[in-house]
């Protein structure tokens, strides 16, 4: 599939008109971004600055990428990047606030599958302005705390998302336990499951609103919400009418793309190469499925998340196989992001 370019109006000329041309511009089309084993599993797209950040899986860094000027700055992390123990799958873009989240995870759970769930994490939260550091929370105590009081390990520590007060939550896919880490980065514990199975993928994916954490429990198919304003929270299932019974589905990401005002949630499908669309017209109490996408990259591209960069909406695509191992770097240096805003557009309005 031939992709084109990023399509931009405006002209950049000098730093005053560029700011005015970033405004007036619009970015539609498929495009590629070209960066030698960028690898990106999660991007997230700064609003207010006009980046696209991107996780550097298998490099252990971030690329921030202005879609306008095709400019792009590598950052890195102390102790992290370089490091092979370290994947940064998960970025996240907190529009409250205007800082952007980055995990810093082990990298052998995934590789694993689950098998292994040693290694570290960290919570980056990062000051895009600033270009620099505000902190990093460890997992280890969080985890080491859950593995005594549950006589089980957890890890898999990807997906993050915010509240409107600044805290963070944070996930470990395998065993299900979530963290809140506050504005300040102080770590305390959100949920752990009465009972623990670490075998399988659980909670994947996180998105906010109204006082729910909405998650997916890879492990039954199932959306469900958390009560970020209970002392004692529990997951609730959300009622989801018109998906297949027999679909199994697991979802890589989820996404409040956010022109649809937390209305329309994608959930990124690696094993049905789709992703899928729900709407809740009741704050996420209950949710109709509205259809799929299917992903237009055929091979071994998965689509792992989307984004919305200004208007439109994209899919983030991974190459997990590259090197013929699962979950390892290849050689690749061409990732494309492919527009889906009309197809998830007919879909939403179709069930207006």
């Amino acid at each position: 599939m031939l992709l084109s370019a990023v399509v931009t109006i405006g002209t950049l000329l000098g730093s005053a008109s560029a700011t005015t041309a970033k405004l007036t511009a619009v970015i539609s089309g498929d495009f590629n971004i070209t960066n030698y084993r960028l690898y990106p599993e999660n991007s997230d797209y700064d609003s207010r600055n006009k980046k696209l950040y991107l996780g550097s899986n298998f490099n252990a860094s971030v690329l921030e990428y202005d879609p306008f000027t095709t400019q792009q700055k590598v950052i890195t992390f102390e102790g992290i990047t370089g490091n092979s123990n370290y994947h940064i799958s998960g970025v996240d873009y907190d529009s409250y606030t205007g800082y952007v989240y980055f995990s810093a995870n082990a990298g052998e759970p995934f590789v694993s599958r689950g098998a292994n769930l040693t290694g570290s994490n960290k919570l980056i939260k990062y000051d895009p302005v600033a270009g620099k550091v505000v902190w990093e929370a460890s997992m280890d105590n969080f985890a080491a705390t859950v593995e005594k009081e549950t006589g089980s390990a957890v890890n898999g520590f990807e997906d993050m998302e915010q509240d409107a007060s600044g805290n963070c939550y944070y996930s470990a896919a395998y065993g299900g336990a979530i963290a809140k880490v506050s504005s300040g980065g102080e770590v305390t514990s959100f949920y752990v499951p009465k009972h623990i199975n670490n075998s399988v993928a659980s909670y994947q994916g996180l998105v906010w609103t109204n006082n729910k954490l909405i998650a997916h429990d890879d492990s039954v198919s199932q959306l469900v919400y958390f009560d970020t304003t209970s002392t004692s929270p529990e997951p609730v299932n959300i009622t989801t009418t018109g998906l297949p019974s027999t679909l199994v589905l697991d979802c890589d990401g989820l996404y409040f793309p956010p022109k649809y005002n937390n209305k329309i949630l994608l959930c990124s499908s690696d094993s049905q190469d789709a992703i899928y669309v729900f709407k809740s017209s009741d704050v996420w109490r209950t949710t109709r499925f509205l259809g799929s996408v299917a992903n237009p990259i055929t091979g071994s591209a998965l689509p792992t998340s989307t984004v919305q960069i200004e208007q439109s909406i994209y899919i983030n695509e991974e190459y997990f196989l590259d090197s013929g191992a699962f979950d390892a770097a290849g050689n690749r240096s061409v990732f494309p992001y492919v527009d889906i805003t009309s197809k998830v557009a007919s879909l939403a309005n179709a069930h207006s």
